[in-house]
């Protein structure tokens, strides 16, 4: 149905080269590789949305050539068209004019962010409706069109009432659902994704691609650097790297060496490869991907896949985290509740809920890790700690770690506090909200000791960082904030310049980067680059607590690996602790000594109910603690419009008793949505 044969596209210093493949109906294929192989320009060349400097080869579908090879084209001269040279991209092609019609209506395209990709001015209905300004003939009457819209978002598990919203007031999975029902609503034949389920949680990610793959009557080409779709959704897998391919073969026979096990004999099933290959195979890897790299086309044993594909599904082995914590209790949390105003002129004020009475310990030396889906309160919980969002209950680091409590009220923490993370018995206590909602205080100011102690690390590293400072602005601008005594080392200026450059390369160094970096700027780093800066700036101010907001979660999983060991390596040399946030189990298994799941109140009292519908037995402790819940809910809708429900630790206890032996339904089901 769609051929790509002998593709050469030049763009600059980048170039693709060769590319060769089928996709017949009804297939499957993936297309895997790191950042910067070149994945999603060979989708944007297929469908006419980049512009080549050079190009030669041919693009066909149904046979019908849609690109081709433009070199030897001969132009004519007119009175009103003077020779000009050989159209080298598809904009200019003799086959321009067959692209606006193929795209959209026979070949559809989604892009990897869906906020980006729709228009925040426009309804979703109109935006919908936009493919059939384009593709006139598909629906001509404007009721044929709206019973079309509707007929997609009912596919897409979207109501109807939906379409009179703007891209902003949906969630992630609504916005991603949405942008595939205008992708789907001509009933294209070829369905090319572009990283689909980038920075979606485990559940969303399970029934975006579910919802794909429903679509059985489309050939589907899925772009994506995670093993774990691959695997779910396509047949047939390429491999790619710096815009060849190095592989092709059928998704089994490619990861025959990687086999799906439990994890921590849990219900989750993840990849995990074998011990099959020796050790000195495993440690040439890196050597044998460049020399096999130079001739990608050379012929390999059908039965062994190339050194570069072997590399990629080593990034499947995380580093595990075997530092033992102390006792030593750092960092509190008792009863923490967060919730967002929302001021309208001409109605009254509400909030949304974003947590409810949350209990914790961090112990030093720690890993504590937190998951939950999106809208769980997972980063609320953070940006609390922080004290950049008002907060209730209280926040306390241990006084040797800062000068004063971060805490609404006065208190320290107590070595037999009631929230202590290892024990299990207290996941049903946080839901028990009595007297603790209805007081909403602003924290303290956390002083410069405070921020000292505790930095955080942002999910999207490029985002986080200023794009006007370069590497040594930014790590300068951190030091900058230390007391004197640190960041000025000696009264004498060039003395006390020296000392912070030494400091910088230091902080570099120690992330695993060269002085070759200063003096770059964030657009020049790449994603694994970029989150190490951002993690070299926090380590700027000598903290022991780091708060890590999926910190892996935009990278590729190579560049996942050396990150994740980067952190163990420094947890083992500082004696840091983490709070680290993630909707990636597998990430968690490996990082975190102890974990506590969130979830949406609604969703807990909605599959509690469930549970109750389906017969399944619950304890009166359970029973009652939600009862407490429901109860507290609706005494707060009655005093104030409460849009959201907020989460709550449904959850909590060593990683591994958690993921092998969940006890809430809730928990059970997040487990089970891992790839």
């Amino acid at each position: 149905m769609l051929q790509v044969k002998n593709l050469n596209a030049s763009f600059g210093e980048f170039a693709l080269k060769n590319i060769s493949f089928s996709l017949a109906h009804r297939e499957r294929l993936g297309i895997l590789g790191e950042s910067g192989s070149g994945k999603s320009l060979l989708s944007q060349v297929i469908l006419g949305l980049a512009t080549p400097s050079k190009l030669s080869g041919e693009i066909l579908f149904e046979n019908r050539v849609i690109l081709g090879d433009l070199r030897g084209t001969k132009a004519t001269s007119t009175a009103n068209n003077p020779v000009t040279n050989p159209a080298t991209n598809i904009a200019q092609s003799s086959y321009a004019k067959d692209l606006p019609h193929l795209r959209g209506r026979h070949i559809a395209y989604i892009p990897q962010s869906p906020l980006n990709a729709l228009n925040p001015l426009h309804t979703i209905q109109k935006q919908i409706g936009e493919m059939f300004a384009i593709h006139k003939e598909y629906a001509k009457s404007a009721k044929e069109r709206e019973t079309l819209i509707d007929e997609a978002l009912h596919k897409v598990g979207l109501p109807k009432q939906l379409k009179s919203r703007f891209p902003h007031e949906l969630s992630g999975g609504q916005r991603q659902r949405a942008l595939i029902a205008m992708m789907s609503v001509l009933r294209p034949k070829v369905l090319i994704c572009d990283e689909p389920t980038t920075a979606l949680d485990a559940s969303l990610q399970r029934q975006i691609l579910d919802l794909l793959l429903g679509f059985s009557e489309v050939g589907l080409v899925m772009i994506s650097h995670d093993w774990g779709v691959m695997r779910h959704c396509v047949e047939n897998l390429i491999v790619m790297k710096d815009g060849q391919i190095v592989q092709k073969g059928k998704i089994n026979e490619i990861m025959k060496n990687v086999a799906r096990k439990n994890l921590r004999q849990s219900t989750v099933q993840n990849m995990v490869a074998k011990n099959t290959k020796n050790e000195a195979h495993s440690q040439n890897l890196a050597t044998n991907q460049n020399l096999a790299s130079q001739n990608p086309s050379k012929n390999q044993n059908p039965h062994q896949n190339h050194a570069y594909t072997e590399l990629l599904l080593e990034s499947l082995h995380l580093p595990r985290n075997t530092h033992t914590p102390s006792a030593e209790q750092i960092l509190t949390l008792r009863g923490v509740g967060i919730s967002y105003e929302k001021k309208s002129f001409f109605s009254r004020k509400s909030s949304t809920q974003a947590l409810r009475g949350v209990d914790l310990v961090l112990h030093s030396g720690e890993c504590l890790g937190v998951i939950g889906e999106s809208g769980s309160g997972k980063s609320s919980l953070a940006l609390g700690i922080l004290g950049l969002i008002e907060h209730s209950g209280e926040i306390a680091l241990k006084s040797s770690l800062g000068k004063s409590s971060a805490t609404n009220e006065t208190s320290t923490p107590s070595v037999a506090s009631t929230a202590n993370l290892p024990s299990t018995a207290n996941a049903t206590s946080a839901l028990n909200m009595s007297n603790v909602s209805a007081q909403i205080l602003p924290p303290k100011k956390r002083d410069k000791h405070f921020t000292q102690c505790v930095q955080i690390v942002f999910q999207d590293a490029l985002s986080a960082l200023n794009p006007r400072f370069c590497v040594f602005e930014i790590l300068l601008e951190a030091l900058e904030d230390l007391p004197k005594s640190v960041s000025k080392g000696s009264a004498d200026k060039e003395q006390a310049k020296s000392a912070k450059l030494a400091k910088i390369t230091e902080l570099l160094k120690s992330v695993g980067l060269s002085p070759s970096f200063l003096y770059r700027y964030p657009e020049s780093l790449s994603g694994g680059q970029a989150q190490r800066v951002c993690i070299a700036r926090a380590l700027a101010k000598n903290p022991k607590i780091l708060l890590l907001d999926e910190p892996t979660s935009a990278l590729d999983k190579s560049a996942q690996k050396e990150i994740l060991e980067l952190l163990l390596e420094l947890q083992k040399t500082l004696g840091l602790s983490y709070i680290f946030i993630s909707h990636d189990l597998a990430v968690i298994e490996a990082m975190c000594h102890s974990v506590i799941v969130l979830a949406d109140l609604s969703k807990v009292l909605e599959s509690s109910q469930n549970s109750l519908d389906n017969g399944v037995a619950k304890s009166s402790a359970d029973r009652s603690s939600v009862d407490r819940n429901r109860e507290t809910s609706q005494a707060q809708s009655s005093a104030k419009s409460v849009v959201a429900m907020g989460g709550v630790v449904i959850e909590s206890g060593r990683v591994d008793e958690v993921f092998a032996h969940p006890k809430h339904t809730y928990t059970k089901s997040l487990l089970q949505a891992q790839l």
